[in-house]
């Protein structure tokens, strides 16, 4: 059942409530065509019966469905904004991750290897380990090589 059927059978049956139920129960982005598809249903009753209430109705949806319309492109903008941001907070959150472990890969083959820095690479790295267990992310296999 298309749109027009739809909202037609609950205006023969005067299902007014139903109407607003039904529409919210369609896609937000469908809204708009739904209203547009009222607004005609609603030119037809007036070009059939002159009835002023029906053209007080049609002009409402003149100025309601273009603000209707900006209104839900704008929440699909923001929606679009938001999955872009979370996007790029993954990817720098993944930035960093890899630059910690390459920092963490240094210090313990400085210590390994016992290169000229060596003591003060343990010292790092006790200060990073305590760190990460402050901050809840430690995992000893990261530190295994020197402990």
């Amino acid at each position: 059942m298309n749109y027009r059927e739809q909202l037609l059978d609950y205006l023969e049956n005067e299902d007014l409530n139903k109407i607003l139920d039904w529409i919210n129960s369609k896609p937000i982005i469908d809204h708009t065509d739904i209203f547009r598809e009222f607004q005609q249903i609603l030119r037809e009753i007036y070009e059939a019966t002159n009835d002023p209430d029906m053209l007080e109705q049609i002009e409402y949806y003149d100025t309601f469905i273009p603000e209707y319309e900006d209104k839900v492109l704008d929440e699909k903008l923001a929606e679009a904004n938001y999955v872009m941001l979370l996007q790029e907070q993954e990817k720098a959150f993944a930035e960093m991750d890899r630059r910690i472990a390459g920092s963490r890969r240094y210090i313990i083959d400085c210590i390994v290897n016992n290169e000229e820095n060596a003591e003060s690479m343990k010292e790092l790295a006790h200060k990073m380990m305590n760190t990460e267990k402050e901050n809840g992310f430690y995992d000893e296999n990261n530190w295994k090589d020197i402990l």
